[in-house]
């Protein structure tokens, strides 16, 4: 079945851990799922067009939970297989 989409984005989609907790200075982190081409997708989406990610997904431990929030932006990720043994840009 072909789909119809209004914007793709081509591009890596990154995991990003950014501090919490600079002042106590016990290296608190926060995960988050970020890069030019999903804000943009994720923006694209918000606006009401319908989205598509080309890329490469790797096979890490960010993998499930960075298809999630893909997933819950409404990115169509049938141009983004995930690839074995690889990692995701971080």
């Amino acid at each position: 079945m072909e789909t119809k989409l209004d914007l793709v984005g081509i591009g890596e989609c990154l995991a990003e851990l950014n501090t919490v907790d600079e002042e106590s200075g016990r290296g608190l982190y926060q995960l988050g799922y970020s890069g030019d081409v999903l804000n943009s997708l994720s923006a694209a989406g918000a606006l009401g067009l319908t989205t598509g990610l080309i890329s490469a997904i790797g096979d890490d431990p960010f993998t499930e939970d960075l298809i999630e929030v893909l997933q819950s932006e409404h990115i169509d990720l049938s141009c983004a297989p995930i690839l074995e043994g690889k990692s995701n840009g971080v």
